[in-house]
């Protein structure tokens, strides 16, 4: 558990062991990864996208929170915000088992887009 930062590039854990600025951002984004999960669980599907897509996360953990955010759009129905996230999931990985889904014949560019 994180209990405080100082000076934006380090911060201490509960043992006081210092953390990197790196190290704490991929802890963070963990924790809204975490977040978003449990925001699913409880049918708050618009809730559990934002937790995604309202923070930023390391590069470390973007895969796994967009994979949370695509999920909470199929969840609830929501296929046209399942694609937009299935686009930001292709950039980073367009061979997701899931991103084929959503975008099974789209070879456009995302510039193009």
């Amino acid at each position: 558990m994180i209990t405080h930062e100082c000076s934006g590039t380090r911060g201490f854990n509960s043992a006081g062991a210092a953390i990197t600025s790196h190290k704490l951002q991929f802890m963070l984004g963990e924790q809204h990864v975490k977040n978003s999960v449990a925001l699913r669980a409880q049918g708050k599907f618009l809730e559990a996208i934002a937790e995604i897509e309202t923070n930023t996360l390391d590069d470390m953990i973007r895969v796994p929170a967009l994979l949370q955010a695509l999920y909470a759009a199929h969840e609830m129905g929501d296929q046209e915000k399942a694609k937009e996230i299935a686009w930001k999931l292709k950039n980073f990985d367009p061979d997701i088992p899931t991103v084929k889904k959503y975008l099974p014949n789209e070879d456009i560019a995302e510039d193009e887009r």
